[in-house]
This record gives structure tokens, C-alpha cells and sequence, in this order.
């Protein structure tokens, strides 16, 4: 056996190679222990470094306040405001049966109720109690202060006007996300972006600022100031749901339109009223039909062969067309007048009497080139590109699918689809002189501060009938109005223009048209001779009267009457109020929330509507009332005479162009 000698003494020199091993085991021992904590300290500090701030510190999210959402007037359609909730910690809740009983208490219900649902959650975790509490029972939980009862801040979204609108403005889903209608499409510009802050805690586990600890603030949404006028849209919005009862319609919608802008005062959805709401009633009720819904237009299409003939110089609107006395077959077809046979029609009684027949000679006449490219050229077959989701371009079949017999359908309105947005864009370009202009809905984005970030103006697309065309087809669309089967829209006091549509309507799973089955609509402008608003109405499937001039020729009349007997200083200041978005910025107000009637007025000549861009009639008024209302439209006068206007030149309709005099003969009556 052998021996070394050491510090220690003499040790045997197994001893010694077994000190050795452990003196390495030690120092390996303590350089693991030293990268470990080297690890911990410097390479993965960040998860203990969160668990240690979780001690102390508390990340608290800073909520973005959504943009507000204003028609034309500054009325608030759509705004945010606070809203608290209930929800349940169940790892932090000490008394089960107490806060059961004290929710119980609070809200409502029973104990029993709160305790299974609490005390049934095995994972422990955060679960929802109750949504949208008053203020008082916030309070009452502020007061109470229970561990594990949450009072949870949240916002949501107010509509002052109730449902009014709620398809075009659309809602915000759980998230505050939007969902439909502006809200959706434009939910970047409104939802802003959330913030943070970090709070400090206390020994007791109460919340405290420090000056100490970072903060990032929110940044609320953008505004949006649209072109809708609240009023206008009650008082359609009124008078289509009473149609859409009084005719027992599945749906309605409405669209009211500046022809000479392209600006939407009004876009209405009604549907039937059945008293109970399932996934499907909503999902139907929140359709934006004036964007979404398309549908065959009937009889209102003969504009746009009318348009396309006078345009083309095909016929006149006095040429004489033979209606084959009520039945005229094409192509191994058979078309019938729906109303009274006739034999010779001028082309202008064949829109006032609404002939099939001789608009689908005039559509035969007209060749399918020349009416299919009319019908492009109106903007249909294809989106308006009014940034709403979901809309439909309709159907406009490629020519290479034409055949004679769809030729003569398509120009009464068969054999294609259009929505009623399309409808309004078409008659807003023969009411405002040939031009089509994009329709739009968003007038100015402005910031929280209601300073002006962007506006937007009228787009042209492009000329598609002369002045001359649309002046002869205006006379026309009159004469429906005064001596056709669109009677019935009639106003006294008031020049209204316009067309009736009755449509069949084909069904999923049914080949063919539907019996009895049909869209009624009615599409006019007035003033006749200074067109300023385009109304489009629409009923789908309605069961009693269903022609278009017997139930939605009468709406239309409702709401012209309704229109016309408001002030003129009303009507006037919503003529110029695009003229208007030139300042800076805008001192918000809040909602006038209260409940407003809106009178059924009868309207006389002296209130109908002064339009900007036509010149008037001025005869029979007193010199100064016409000196007046053309000094309004900065229209130079030339005076004869005095006393009452008996003669003037231009004559009214004239559109009025930078320099135009208008000449003013008077008499002394």
C-alpha cells in the first residue's frame, strides 16, 4: 500500500485520487450552478423579469374611442360611449355562495344560478356574468368591492336615431369590430388604435400611477361626415315601411339622390315586420338592398331605350309605331301589352302608356349593338363603386348572348338585373343633363379634433345622352306623371317626372317566372322642369296592388309632398351644403334625440324647390321675387317694364352656365 504526504498528513493514494474526483464534482457543481444563474440573469432574464413585475405592476389597456359617424348636418348617426360588464376571476374568489347571493341580489336572478355557473368552471378561469350593466349596478360592485368580480370598462355603439339607417351605417360585433354597411367598410378610419399604460400595486394589490412607468395613449378614430340628410331619411324611411305594410310586401328600399352632384341623401331597407327575430330575420333585416339586392327592373328600363333611340335619332318622341293592337310575336314568342291594346302609338305614348310592345319594336329598331352599348354606358352590368360591402353589379348578359327575342325583352326591362342604386345613377343622368356621375356617400373625413383631413367632390364618369335627349326625355317622363299610368305619383304644387315598373320575378328552384310574383318600383325626379332630387322606390313581392302605379307610385307621392312642405330655407340649405365643406373644421354637437313629427304638408307653387342649377320660372311672380331668386342663383337680370313677370328668357329649365343674363318682361296688372 502506498502513501503520499499532504498538508493534511500522510493519506493513502486511493484517498487521494478519490479527493481529487470530488474536488472536480465540486467545481463542476459550482459552475453549473454559476452558468444557471448567468442564464437566468442575463440570457433569459425577460420571463422573470415579467414575473417579478407581475408583483408590482399591471399592463392596462387604453381603449380607442371609435369615430363618430354625422349625416350632412352635423346630426350624430353613430358614436361611442362606455359601457361596463360583469366578469368572474374564479381563482380569486373566496366566497362563492356571498358572491353568488350578491350578484343574485345586483342583477337579477337567482344565487343558485350564479353559483353553478361560477363554481362549474373546473380550469379556474375568466368567464363573462352579465354584458352591458346600468350604472347603478356599476356602482353597487364598485361599492361592494368582491375578490373576483370584475368590473370590466368596454365601449359600445349608440345610435340616437334608434334603427334609422342601421344598413347603410352598419354595427360593430363583440370586438368593436365593424360589421356591414360603413362601419365595415371604412372601419380603419373609425376604429383608431388602442393605447397602454403601466400601473404600479401596492401591498394590498390596489392600482397607482407612477410617473415612473411608461404610457402609450390611444389614438381615437377619425369622424366621418356623410351625405345623408337625417331628416329625408325618416320621413322615406316612414313612408316605405307604411307601403311595404299597406301592400303586404316581403321587403322595401328607397334611394334619394342629388342628380347633379351624386351625392345619397337617402338609402332606405325596410322589411316586413313578422314580430319575432331568429339568425335569418337579422341577417335579412340588415341587408343593404339599394346596394345588394339586384332585381329585373321592368318597365322602368324603357328609359334607357327611349335614351338610346332619341339619342341614335331612331325614331322620335312623336314618331308613330304600330302596337299590333295588344299581342306581336318575335322569334317563335309572343309579347303582350299587360294594360289596353293598341294599334298606333307615338313613341312618347308608348312611355306613358307603358307599351311592351312598341318598345320592343323600338328595341328591334335600335339594333342589339346600339342598346347594349346605351346600356353600359348607364353603368349597368357593372358596381358603382360606392364603397359599401356587398354590392351587386346586376346582370347584363355579353352581346354574343343576345338573340332578337331577348333584344325586345331586355328593352322593357326583362332578361336583365339592376339594383336600385343603379337605377337612381341612370335617371339622375337624364335629370341632371346626360351626364352619369358616381354616386357617393362619405362626404369628409375629419379628425378628433373635427379638423378636415379629407373631402371628397363630385366624379364624373362620362356623358351619355345629349342635353337635348335628356330635355325631350324629361317631357316625357312628365307626361307619365300628368297623362300616363304613373298618375298617381302626381303632387300638386309640384312638377314630378318619373316611370312605373312592375317586374315577375323568378325564385331559386322554380324555372321560369313565379306567378303572381313581382317587383314594383317607381323611378322620377322633380322639379320636372329643374330636376334637384332623383327618388328611386322599390317593393319586393308585393301581395296587394301589386302594379308599380298603384303602390309604388303613391309612396313616391308621399315623400315628394312630405318633402315639399318643409320649409324652403331647409331644402335650400341642403342645396348648398356641399358647396359648403370649405372650412377648416366643424364645432361638434351633441344628438338631438328627442322625437321629431314630421307633418304631412300639401305644397303650393311658391314653396317648390329653387334648384342651383336650372333657371326657373319666374313668370307670374312680382318683379322683386324674381330679381331675388336669381340674384340667389348669381344669375344676371335684364329688365322691361315692371310689376309681374309675364315673360322671361331663357325659358325655365335652361341650365344655367358662368355669365348667363336672363331677360324679364313685366306688366302692371
Amino acid at each position: 500500500m502506498q502513501y503520499s504526504k499532504t498538508q493534511w498528513g500522510i493519506v493513502r493514494q486511493g484517498d487521494m485520487r478519490r479527493l481529487r474526483w470530488f474536488g472536480v464534482f465540486i467545481s463542476f457543481l459550482v459552475i453549473v450552478v454559476l452558468l444557471r444563474i448567468f442564464s437566468y440573469q442575463v440570457w433569459n432574464r425577460e420571463p422573470w423579469n415579467g414575473l417579478a413585475q407581475k408583483q408590482y405592476q399591471r399592463l392596462v389597456k387604453l381603449i380607442a374611442e371609435r369615430g363618430t359617424i354625422y349625416d350632412r348636418n352635423m346630426q350624430i348617426l353613430a358614436m361611442d360611449a362606455p359601457v361596463f360588464s360583469i366578469a368572474v376571476n374564479t381563482k380569486k374568489i373566496k366566497d362563492i355562495d356571498a358572491a353568488s347571493e350578491f350578484l343574485a341580489k345586483t342583477l337579477g336572478g337567482t344565487g343558485e344560478s350564479y353559483r353553478k355557473m361560477i363554481s362549474g368552471d373546473s380550469n379556474g378561469s375568466f368567464i363573462w356574468i352579465q354584458k352591458e350593466i346600468t350604472e347603478e349596478q356599476k356602482q353597487k360592485f364598485l361599492e361592494k368591492n368582491i375578490p373576483g368580480l370584475i368590473p370590466v370598462q368596454g365601449r359600445k355603439r349608440e345610435h340616437p336615431f334608434d334603427q334609422l339607417g342601421i344598413q347603410v351605417l352598419g354595427i360593430t360585433d363583440s370586438r368593436h369590430v365593424g360589421v356591414g354597411g360603413i362601419e365595415q367598410s371604412l372601419d380603419e378610419i373609425l376604429r383608431g388604435e388602442d393605447g397602454w399604460a403601466v400601473f404600479q400595486k401596492d401591498g394590498t394589490n390596489r392600482d397607482f400611477v407612477s410617473l415612473d412607468y411608461p404610457v402609450k395613449k390611444s389614438r381615437n378614430g377619425d369622424h366621418l361626415l356623410l351625405t345623408l340628410d337625417q331628416v329625408y331619411q325618416t320621413v322615406i324611411e316612414e313612408e316605405l315601411r307604411a307601403g311595404v305594410k299597406q301592400h303586404r310586401a316581403k321587403s322595401g328600399c328607397a334611394v334619394l339622390m342629388d342628380p347633379h352632384t351624386g351625392e345619397i341623401l337617402s338609402m332606405i331597407s325596410v322589411v316586413q315586420d313578422k314580430g319575432s327575430m331568429d339568425d335569418n330575420e337579422f341577417q335579412s333585416m340588415m341587408m343593404n338592398r339599394p346596394v345588394q339586392l339586384d332585381f329585373e327592373p321592368g318597365s322602368t328600363f324603357k328609359i334607357v331605350t327611349a335614351a338610346a333611340a332619341l339619342e341614335a335619332h331612331v325614331v322620335g318622341a312623336n314618331s308613330l309605331i304600330h302596337c299590333e293592337n295588344g299581342v306581336y310575336k318575335i322569334a317563335g314568342h309572343t309579347i303582350r301589352d299587360h294594360d289596353e291594346a293598341h294599334e298606333l302609338l307615338t313613341m312618347r305614348q308608348i312611355i306613358e302608356y307603358s307599351s311592351n310592345i312598341g318598345i320592343a319594336k323600338i328595341g328591334k329598331k335600335l339594333g342589339k349593338k346600339i342598346l347594349y352599348k346605351t346600356i353600359q354606358n348607364f353603368g349597368f352590368g357593372s358596381r358603382t363603386d360606392i364603397g359599401l360591402p356587398g354590392e351587386t353589379a346586376g346582370i347584363l348578359w355579353p352581346l354574343y348572348h343576345w338573340s332578337d327575342f331577348s333584344t325586345a325583352t331586355i328593352a322593357f326591362g326583362q332578361g336583365i338585373s339592376t339594383s336600385a342604386l343603379q337605377l337612381a345613377e341612370m335617371v339622375s343622368a337624364v335629370a341632371n343633363g346626360g351626364t352619369l356621375l358616381k354616386p357617393w356617400i362619405v362626404s369628409a373625413i375629419l379628425d378628433s379634433e373635427g379638423n378636415v383631413k379629407k373631402t371628397y367632390d363630385t366624379e364624373v364618369i362620362r356623358r351619355v345622352i345629349s342635353e337635348e335627349t335628356a330635355a325631350e326625355l324629361r317631357q316625357i317622363l312628365e307626361g307619365v306623371v300628368l297623362d300616363g299610368n304613373g298618375n298617381e305619383a302626381a303632387v300638386e304644387g309640384v312638377r314630378v317626372a318619373g316611370k312605373t315598373g312592375t317586374a315577375q320575378k323568378s325564385l331559386p328552384g322554380f324555372k321560369g317566372y313565379v306567378p303572381g310574383v313581382y317587383v314594383s318600383s317607381f323611378v322620377g325626379f322633380w322639379p320636372a322642369e329643374t330636376p334637384k332630387y332623383v327618388l328611386v322606390i322599390v317593393l319586393d313581392e308585393p301581395r296587394y296592388l301589386y302594379w308599380g302605379a298603384r303602390s309604388a307610385a303613391p309612396i313616391f307621392s308621399k315623400v315628394v309632398r312630405r318633402i315639399e312642405g318643409f320649409p324652403s330655407s331647409y331644402r335650400t340649405q341642403q342645396s348648398r351644403e356641399a358647396n359648403n365643406l370649405k372650412e377648416s373644421s366643424f364645432v361638434f354637437t351633441s344628438a338631438h334625440t328627442e322625437a321629431i313629427e314630421f307633418p304631412v304638408q300639401q305644397s303650393h307653387p311658391e314653396s317648390q324647390t329653387i334648384s342651383p342649377y336650372y333657371i326657373p320660372k319666374l313668370i307670374g311672380l312680382s318683379l322683386r321675387e324674381a330679381l331675388h331668386r336669381l340674384a340667389v342663383l348669381e344669375v344676371e337680370a335684364t329688365v322691361e317694364g315692371s310689376g309681374i313677370v309675364v315673360s322671361q328668357f331663357p325659358k325655365p329649365g335652361t341650365k344655367i352656365i358662368e355669365g348667363m343674363s336672363c331677360n324679364l318682361q313685366c306688366q302692371i296688372r
